[in-house]
């Protein structure tokens, strides 16, 4: 459709962008749609010198597999711009992972050293004339994504979030059941969590009250079965005892 970015350039002058803004440099041209009350774009389309172009929603950048970019060849060769900035307007963006208390421990800001099973944040600031009066000094909605977030998806979230969170909810699962189990006999307690060494004295005082019950109806079964015996009877019964014993030859 394009043949080069000058020539797109020209072809964009007599265009009606309505919600796009636009920045032009000699190699590239950047579109930008923005809503309030948020400081960053909810899209941002670069368009570069060999008119490839890449996307970003709220500054996050799309990755590369992303069906928009194998959908239209990642170049404006193929496509309009039109419709390009058509199909992201009605895009749904990703919701990311709940906000769980068991997520909100793992998340973290992105860093160089993130891997595909990292909780991640994405912050995106508001402008200060828009701030809650009674809120905190810094104010912001924060997604909490996979470090893979396809970010515009068909869903409530996008594949690789639901994936991460339904591991971190069984991971909370088998943590919270190991926590209700007690520890084994030569268990560390020194790693051991506080609800896992209350649960294990718990049980070691149900086994101590099951003991002391049992104790209990032995002595009676004893008392009830027990033969008496006369005080010759026991003399006979030791002296025999007595008898047995010096007949055995030490090994």
């Amino acid at each position: 459709i394009y043949q080069n970015l000058d020539q797109f350039k020209r072809k964009i002058l007599p265009l009606k962008l309505k919600g796009w803004s636009k920045i032009e440099d000699e190699d590239s041209v950047v579109f930008e749609y923005y809503i309030l009350p948020f400081i960053l774009p909810k899209f941002s389309l670069s368009v570069a010198s060999e008119l490839s172009f890449s996307v970003a929603v709220y500054n996050w950048v799309l990755p590369d597999d992303h069906s928009i970019y194998n959908d239209h060849k990642r170049s404006l060769k193929y496509t309009s711009i039109s419709t390009i900035l058509s199909t992201l307007e009605t895009a749904q963006i990703c919701e990311g992972l709940s906000k769980e208390e068991h997520i909100n421990a793992l998340c973290e800001d992105p860093t160089p050293i993130s891997g595909p099973s990292s909780v991640m944040k994405h912050t995106i600031p508001i402008e200060r004339k828009h701030y809650e009066e009674d809120g905190p000094p810094f104010q912001a909605h924060v997604y909490i994504r996979s470090e893979n977030c396809e970010l515009l998806c068909s869903d409530i979230a996008c594949p690789s979030c639901s994936k991460l969170e339904s591991t971190l909810g069984k991971m909370k699962e088998s943590k919270a059941k190991q926590t209700l189990e007690p520890l084994k006999a030569n268990a560390p307690l020194s790693i051991s969590s506080k609800e896992r060494l209350v649960t294990t004295v718990q049980k070691q005082r149900l086994v101590c009250k099951e003991l002391e019950g049992r104790i209990v109806e032995l002595e009676k079964e004893i008392e009830q079965n027990s033969i008496s015996i006369d005080e010759t009877m026991e003399k006979d019964i030791l002296a025999i005892l007595a008898d047995s014993s010096a007949d055995v030859t030490p090994t």
